[in-house]
């Protein structure tokens, strides 16, 4: 894998500058493994969102299912660190 495997979707765009989003998500085509190498590593790292039970699995919402299974949700909020997320950054990037 490389870095060119990570998905990035559009950015949200805050209306307020006061505000800060508690989660980054990208999209990677092998994110169970890179989700468990980050928690192996005191990340708290997850999917995102957790599907209704009825779209989970679901062939009538392939898309989705797909979003959801190649989502990988990485911590932003204010009390990380710019030295933690700097450490984030070369986990994922070094076994993208």
């Amino acid at each position: 894998s490389s870095v060119e495997s990570i998905t990035i979707p559009k950015p949200l765009t805050l209306k307020n500058e006061e505000v800060a989003p508690w989660v980054f998500f990208f999209y990677h085509n092998e994110s169970e493994r890179i989700i468990n190498m980050l928690i192996d590593n005191g990340v708290s790292a997850s999917t995102f969102p957790t599907l209704p039970d009825d779209v989970f699995d679901s062939p009538d919402w392939k898309a989705e299912n797909k979003m959801y299974r190649n989502s990988v949700t990485l911590p932003v909020h204010q009390d990380v660190t710019k030295p933690q997320i700097n450490n984030i950054i070369k986990l994922v990037l070094d076994h993208a």
